[in-house]
């Protein structure tokens, strides 16, 4: 009875905060005080962000909170990143956390990130951090967490995301160096014969920054079933 209550409780605070009109200072002390709810909906209502301190608070719920919250974050900054000279979330200090977000649990926080990392200025800092973060997957698949369910799916599940945040920036950014370290990481991540991960890295080595190892890897890929595998290998 009590979760009941308790549920229908939230229920009704959260559609009264739905139908409030929220100052711009109220937005920023929820974000700060507030509970999950609250948070949620506030950041939602979100349509500017006056400064770098409350633009740094915004990016910082990023991480580390519940799913829902999260995602409101990743939507929210998609559509601001989205406003013509919105440029005070493009600092290289939030880069990280947009990185770590990347491989977040909840799908629809890592394509709203991944959707607007290439309006980022700096993708060379943006491009090393993300293969960093690969790295760091491949050394954890390399020393395997045996006490942990479904270890290999889940860095999987990372490593495609990864993939795809580094494939939509190469084809955003034209004049990013391509470092052999990327060479190296989709050779292994070819090993897998992961129907969804071939995908990603299809996609990367069409592309003309590629010719000259896209023969070594395109052999471990080629005898795939997946349509966009060999769609991209045409290419």
């Amino acid at each position: 009875m009590k979760i009941i209550n308790l549920d229908k409780e939230i229920f009704e605070h959260a559609f009264i905060l739905c139908e409030k009109k929220f100052s711009y200072e109220e937005i920023i002390n929820v974000l700060k005080n507030g509970n999950d709810v609250e948070k949620q909906i506030a950041i939602l209502k979100i349509r500017f962000i006056e400064n770098r301190k409350d633009a740094k608070l915004l990016v910082s719920h990023l991480t580390g909170q519940d799913g829902p919250i999260r995602e409101s974050v990743a939507v929210k900054l998609n559509e601001l990143l989205s406003v013509e000279n919105c440029k005070i979330f493009d600092d290289v200090d939030f880069y990280p956390t947009y990185v770590e977000a990347v491989c977040d649990v909840n799908p629809n926080v890592s394509r709203n990130v991944i959707s607007y990392l290439p309006k980022l200025e700096f993708a060379g800092e943006l491009f090393d951090l993300l293969i960093k973060k690969t790295e760091k997957i491949f050394e954890r698949i390399e020393k395997p967490d045996t006490e942990q369910k479904n270890f290999l799916t889940v860095r999987l599940f990372n490593l495609y995301w990864c993939l795809e945040a580094i494939g939509e920036l190469l084809v955003a950014k034209n004049n990013l160096i391509v470092e052999n370290r990327l060479n190296g990481l989709l050779e292994k991540s070819a090993i897998f014969n992961n129907y969804t991960i071939d995908e990603k890295i299809a996609r990367i080595i069409s592309l003309p920054f590629f010719n000259d190892v896209r023969c070594k890897i395109e052999k471990k890929i080629q005898n795939t079933d997946n349509f966009y595998v060999k769609r991209y290998l045409k290419q």
